[in-house]
């Protein structure tokens, strides 16, 4: 059982923040510790399950015990047995309320949960660290780095009131340059003047921000329209073939939605199923043509039910005629 770190408490990740591991709470995890494949919430994504969870100096860490009767975990696991993959990544829930300043200026999240823990390609600390509401949908990375730039701006109000003195002195040269200015105004006109100036330009810019998001959001609905035709298209004809019964259509259609190529590599390991009509024509001389008795009789027993049942018209009228 191959051994990954789940987090390094010394470690700042991508995000801009550090997790203690004393602060992030196991109790959910260790009654279910589940090992995902990309933090693809499915049970056709479940690896297997971690063993040993435990906290060495300043790593969580876990060993690996992979499903060996799952074809797509025995892959996976071969990968990490050659040394190719060797990355683990935790899914753990954010709150802003638990984030905290440190002396040296880090950022570190006191308190969460974890979730869960998946086999990727880059390791947890740097890249691919997962952050869930508590109501259990992911949250984006830009609405993780938006919370905390607005922490850091909070924090810079609240240290440069108490600094009043000296903070009067640094905020005026850099009101300096944020209004174009090389010297301080002479008289107040001249200040509330550039300072309009400074407004019109942030003016501008927030209207290109709305702007930039507006189009990103139509973008976006249109990528999850076509994902939605393409996921329904799939399902609808895996259903034609037999791989999925109309119970499991709509929750399927959904899985296809989120992950398309992982559901389209599972219907294509299942065996398309044929129909006693799709026997009967396939059967020689079945082919739709059963005019006589004589036609009839020279098929095998099982095309014969399929006829009699599927075409009852047409199998009166054969005796019918006879």
């Amino acid at each position: 059982m191959p051994t990954f770190v789940f987090n390094d408490e010394t470690e700042v990740n991508s995000y801009g923040f550090r997790i203690p591991n004393k602060g992030i709470n196991l109790k959910r995890f260790k009654a279910n510790p589940v090992m995902l494949d990309q933090h693809y919430n499915s049970t056709r994504a479940v690896l297997g399950a971690w063993k040993n969870i435990r906290i060495e100096d300043t790593k969580l860490q876990g060993d690996s015990d992979f499903d060996s009767e799952d074809a797509d975990a025995q892959k996976i696991e071969g990968k990490v047995e050659r040394g190719y993959i060797k990355g683990a990544s935790m899914g753990v829930t954010f709150n802003r309320d638990y984030m905290q300043l440190n002396p040296d200026g880090t950022w570190e999240l006191t308190k969460c949960e974890l979730y869960e823990v998946s086999i990727v390609a880059i390791p947890s600390n740097k890249n691919s660290l997962t952050l869930f509401a508590e109501t259990g949908e992911i949250l984006s990375e830009d609405a993780i780095k938006l919370s905390i730039s607005e922490l850091s701006q909070a924090q810079d109000f609240t240290t440069n009131k108490s600094n009043r003195k000296m903070e009067k002195i640094i905020l005026s040269a850099t009101a300096l340059v944020a209004m174009g200015l090389s010297v301080a105004p002479e008289n107040n006109s001249d200040l509330s003047a550039a300072i309009e100036r400074m407004a019109a330009k942030l003016s501008s810019e927030s209207a290109a921000l709305s702007a930039e998001k507006t189009a990103h959001d139509a973008t976006k609905a249109e990528l999850k329209k076509t994902a939605e035709a393409q996921a329904k298209a799939l399902i609808q004809q895996a259903k034609l073939e037999g791989k999925v019964t109309a119970d499991e259509e709509a929750d399927m259609i959904k899985e296809a939605t989120e992950n398309y190529a992982l559901t389209a590599r599972m219907l294509s390991k299942i065996p398309a199923k044929v129909s006693l009509a799709g026997k009967l024509s396939n059967t020689e001389g079945a082919d739709g043509k059963v005019k006589t008795i004589d036609d009839f009789e020279k098929l095998p027993n099982e095309a014969k039910l399929a006829f009699k049942n599927e075409n009852p018209e047409a199998y009166k009228a054969l005796f019918k005629k006879a």
